[in-house]
């Protein structure tokens, strides 16, 4: 699968200096997810699912969308359409 990356062109690059300690690790393949919500819910909830049930999540319509790369929470995005993808514009990135 490929992966589209754009930014948009009022922020900065990278320094090539800033880059190159790094060189070695740029080409290493990350596991990439966005959290579109979450809940809880009983065995016997579970257990009752069938095609066509609806779950509710925690997530509000609209809101912004956690982002996490290998499994730590790098910030936050929206859900937009580019082209035929569905793809999340990053709209918050952890300071950490």
């Amino acid at each position: 699968m490929s992966v589209i990356v754009q930014s948009q062109e009022t922020h900065s690059t990278i320094p090539q200096g800033l880059m190159e300690p790094f060189a070695d690790f740029l080409d290493i393949p990350l596991q990439v997810f966005v959290e579109l919500g979450t809940t809880k819910m009983k065995i016997r909830e579970l257990l009752a699912l069938e095609v066509g049930s609806v779950v509710g999540l925690s997530q509000v319509i609209g809101g912004d969308l956690l982002v996490y790369v290998n499994n730590v929470c790098i910030g936050q995005g929206l859900v937009i359409a580019l082209d035929d993808r569905t793809c999340i514009r990053i709209t918050e990135l952890n300071a950490e």
